[in-house]
């Protein structure tokens, strides 16, 4: 399991959380939206989640090293994880890690309670299957922010006149759009996705993994994006709703 690494935007709204601050303040000092704020959030607790298992699974290996060994062994192996802890720093400790988690947990607690409920919110459509989106792109200037908008789904989660906004700017230079995206749905409802397209063919593939509310345990890709007669476009390709293990 490799080591995960925030972003220094990350790595900010993680210390302002564990400061105490609410969303709306942090969007306020970093200059972002809400909804990017949220995307930044759901990314880092994922990121510190991994840090956590991969220390506890130092902590396990090291634990049967010693075991069989003796207690001389445990001297090196103390000093070896030490020496790697030290590597990961500025890593948060365990006990850390978890005041963070409760932290943000508590900045997305109501898209904890809506993930809850998520099954009674999707309505009659199954839990996996193909996805099928069409949206509409007039609005959609190729700048960082700019949307799309949902114009039909055959996904209960995902509601017509939902936007679709794109934290990127598009690249011209390189004719591509490769950029982290939101599904942005009424109320708490987020999925959080990333879309790699050619500009010049406007077809690509979009992924999405995870969110808040009904997309907790979202999961969607590769879609296949097709625009043939832009501004209208369209997503097709798997999707699930699968809880962690």
């Amino acid at each position: 399991m490799a080591v995960p690494e925030l972003s220094a935007v990350e790595q900010q709204i993680v210390l302002l959380v564990a400061q105490g601050r609410s969303r709306r303040a942090i969007a306020d000092e970093l200059g972002l939206s809400l909804k990017t704020v949220d995307w930044h959030i759901a990314r880092g607790r994922r990121k510190l989640e991994r840090a956590a298992m991969l220390h506890d699974r130092m902590q396990r290996e090291a634990d049967l090293v010693v075991e069989g060994v003796g207690l001389q062994a445990r001297t090196a192996i103390d000093n070896q994880r030490r020496e790697d802890m030290t590597k990961l720093q500025p890593r948060p400790t365990r006990f850390e890690l978890k005041a963070i988690f409760a932290l943000l947990l508590a900045i997305v607690v109501t898209g904890a309670v809506a993930g809850a409920s998520s099954a009674a919110k999707t309505g009659s459509s199954p839990r996996s299957g193909e996805l099928r989106v069409t949206k509409e792109c007039s609005q959609y200037t190729g700048a960082a922010g700019s949307f799309c908008t949902i114009t039909s789904s055959n996904l209960n989660a995902i509601k017509v006149g939902s936007r679709v906004v794109y934290t990127s700017a598009a690249d011209p230079t390189r004719g591509v759009l490769d950029s982290d995206l939101v599904i942005d749905g009424p109320g708490h409802n987020t999925a959080f996705g990333h879309v790699v397209l050619d500009l010049a063919t406007l077809s690509g593939v979009v992924r999405f993994s995870g969110g808040t509310g009904e997309f907790t345990h979202f999961h969607a890709g590769p879609l296949v994006v097709a625009c043939p007669a832009f501004p209208d476009c369209s997503w097709d390709g798997p999707y699930s709703f699968s809880p962690p293990n």
